[in-house]
């Protein structure tokens, strides 16, 4: 059961966009690890989720629904009753943050921080007892993949792939989802138009500069926003 959807969310910061145009899906129990480097966004799109984005931030365009409403047109009365009833963002994940979560058992649980390897079991527990949803932020995911269902990588605000742990790990259909799974992979830049790693992409082509970076489906489940996806 799809417990929050995202759809063509745009986050502006007030120099620009910190994300564009992002649509994904959690289910129930879902572990999502939420992967990209500095500034690609992980820590916007935790805090737009439950409306803790900081001034001059703000959502400048699309929805976000949870139990049936669109969190992105709610109040901060409003948003605040949603928190308490169980969509919880945890910015710094220590030891007693995830342990007070673990209390609460929220349905749907965002770690906007890397996750220390210890804690993952605490959290996998929380998520075999109470159902609950969660959101793991990692800047490579070495550590946290192994722990995840399902992988959305973001890169210059932009969400450039998602897909089955395994098929990530085997099959991988975007440059950057590759590079990080690697070395250290370069940071993508925000771009208006195109695709965000195309600076240090080495399969940039035709078309990378102008490119709709929509995610375009692989197979069921696994989408990318690589144009050239078919090339590799």
């Amino acid at each position: 059961m799809t417990v929050l959807y995202v759809h063509e969310l745009t986050v502006n910061s007030g120099t620009g966009d910190a994300l564009r145009e992002i649509s994904f899906h959690l289910d129930a129990g879902e572990i999502l690890g939420l992967i990209g480097g500095a500034k690609a966004g992980k820590t916007a799109l935790c805090r737009a989720l439950v409306g803790l984005l900081e001034p001059p931030s703000r959502i400048s365009d699309g929805k976000i629904f949870f139990e049936n409403r669109d969190l992105a047109a709610l109040d901060s009365t409003a948003l605040a009753e949603v928190r308490n009833r169980g969509l919880t963002v945890i910015e710094e994940a220590s030891a007693d943050d995830l342990a007070a979560a673990r209390t609460a058992a929220p349905r749907i649980l965002a770690v906007a921080s890397e996750v220390p390897a210890e804690s993952l079991q605490q959290l996998m527990r929380l998520r075999d007892d109470a159902g609950t949803a969660i959101i793991l932020a990692a800047r490579e995911g070495r550590t946290i993949v192994p722990a995840c269902d399902a992988i959305a990588v973001l890169c210059g605000g932009r969400l450039v792939e998602r897909a089955p742990r395994d098929t990530w790990l085997t099959a991988s259909r975007h440059p950057y989802s590759q590079a990080l799974q690697a070395d250290p992979a370069p940071d993508g830049a925000a771009a208006i138009t195109g695709c965000p790693y195309r600076g240090p992409c080495p399969r940039v082509g035709a078309g990378c500069e102008t490119a709709d970076m929509r995610l375009q489906l692989v197979e069921p489940d696994h989408s990318t926003a690589c144009v050239r996806w078919r090339d590799f």
